[in-house]
């Protein structure tokens, strides 16, 4: 490990909401209580597949240093806002300046269920620790920690913030003393336990043995480790958690690690460009007058180096019906310049036009836009008569815009909500979502650069008292 330069220092961002990057952006807007448990999921989610990662390595033993604060739930009485970014509106927040908030009977009960709530998910992960032979060293940077919470934010009383930092504490006891690993905890020399954590590394024996119970319930079987020499120090684990019934399906199922089907048929969307075609296309539908559906065509050039000279400039478009009848014919552009007719690519697509006056949600086909720069992108945000692009390749540094309306049966108004997915269809985090109003679309708005190269969907969810609706986009990241 190269030695860290000043200006490479890790800030903490612990009960501070300031935005200051687009994944922050996608999840600080909403309440302090949210975003404290969305942190701990991320943080937790990462430390879990670490260890399934390390586990794939070497039957050996592993060890994690986990380098944090505790975690915790709950949030006192004076920290509490609507708007995480915003901060605490003492008009909405009478609680702000009350230095006793938080030390009655009922804000105990709300802790101690929160942080419940918090071991509970913690021992998700100590379970996963000790399925693949990991340790967790915990090191609060802190160091000898005598309150959890700022003396230059809010007045918190000082039995709230004695109880607060007992518990966040607790919790890194607990994933180190789990785990077999060590906690380093209010020490300002963190030298002697991260010897010890080198030192557990480089001496230990590795027992394995074969349990009679066959034991398929998932529960937690206790193991003790006794040797006869004399004054010897044993540390061992106390024990393992079973697999279950479900694990057991998943192993003999020899498409375990597939994604969902929605998951593959969205990703399909994505099939290289034909070689040799001159252009990109994309249709899509949305609701018209009369109960009627309006198709948009969009159509792009594919730029390729050495085929500037055959470029196209023009198609001709023609919408068939099944009984063969074209419904439209024409060119678009309608006139070029001269010495542009050579037809050079032919395409056929088969769409299927929905019914927007169904009786359930149905949604518009989502659309993209792409800005280049920053600019550009607080301009196309605000221009409703810009084309969508037929393209779903993206760099990084693309500013990205995801258009769609969702159409529920008669005056219902949906319950729209935008996620983001990896490729296997797991959850990554909420998107930006603007509302649809004045009869203007839905707008989801990002910035990817945070994300690695490779292919992502967005998950569009509508939701009414009587039904949901799913539609999944996938588009891909270049370098």
């Amino acid at each position: 490990m190269e030695p860290t330069r000043e200006d490479e220092e890790i800030e903490g961002v612990k009960y501070r909401y300031d935005v200051r990057n687009q994944f922050e952006s996608a999840y600080n807007h909403y309440p302090t209580e949210i975003v404290e448990r969305m942190r701990n999921d991320v943080s937790l989610s990462a430390l879990k597949g670490l260890m399934i990662y390390l586990g794939s390595m070497r039957e050996g033993r592993k060890s994690v240093l986990l380098v944090s604060e505790g975690y915790s739930n709950y949030v006192p009485p004076q920290m509490r806002a609507m708007n995480a970014t915003t901060g605490v509106d003492p008009a909405m927040n009478p609680a702000r300046y009350d230095p006793f908030a938080g030390n009655g009977s009922m804000e105990e009960v709300t802790s101690f269920f929160q942080q419940d709530e918090v071991i509970s998910d913690l021992r998700r992960v100590f379970q996963t620790a000790t399925r693949f032979n990991t340790s967790i060293y915990t090191l609060d940077p802190r160091g000898l920690a005598v309150q959890e919470f700022d003396v230059s934010g809010p007045n918190i009383a000082l039995q709230t913030d004695a109880r607060q930092l007992r518990r966040t504490q607790d919790t890194l006891r607990i994933l180190s003393e789990e785990t077999d690993g060590r906690a380093i905890i209010n020490q300002n020399d963190f030298g002697p336990g991260l010897q010890q954590m080198l030192d557990d590394s480089n001496a230990y024996y590795l027992l394995g043995y074969n349990s009679t119970l066959q034991a398929t319930d998932g529960e937690f079987h206790e193991i003790e480790v006794r040797v006869g020499r004399p004054q010897v120090n044993l540390r061992a684990r106390k024990g393992y958690w079973a697999i279950t019934e479900l694990d057991i399906q998943r192993s003999l199922r020899a498409a375990s690690d597939e994604p969902p089907r929605a998951v593959d048929v969205a990703l399909g969307a994505l099939s290289e460009q034909r070689r040799g075609q001159l252009v990109r296309t994309w249709f899509g539908s949305s609701r018209a007058d009369n109960g009627k559906t309006r198709i948009t065509f969009v159509w792009e050039p594919v730029l390729e180096r050495g085929r500037r000279s055959t470029q196209a400039s023009r198609i001709l478009v023609t919408a068939m019906g099944n009984n063969g009848d074209a419904y439209f014919r024409g060119r678009v552009p309608e006139s070029v310049g001269p010495g542009r007719g050579t037809t050079g690519d032919r395409d056929r697509n088969e769409i299927s036009v929905p019914d927007f006056t169904a009786p359930e949600i149905v949604f518009s086909t989502p659309s993209f836009i792409r800005a280049r720069n920053a600019l550009e992108y607080r301009e196309l945000s605000e221009d409703w008569t810009i084309p969508p692009t037929a393209s779903r390749n993206f760099r990084r540094t693309d500013y990205l815009i995801v258009r769609f309306n969702a159409y529920a049966p008669g005056d219902l108004v949906p319950e729209v909500h935008a996620r983001l997915l990896n490729r296997r269809g797991d959850v990554m985090f909420p998107l930006t979502l603007r509302p649809a109003s004045d009869g203007q679309p839905y707008q989801v708005e990002f910035l990817p650069s945070f994300l690695a190269p490779g292919e992502y969907l967005i998950e569009l969810t509508a939701e009414t008292p009587e039904s949901e609706a799913t539609e999944l986009l996938a588009f891909r990241l270049g370098a």
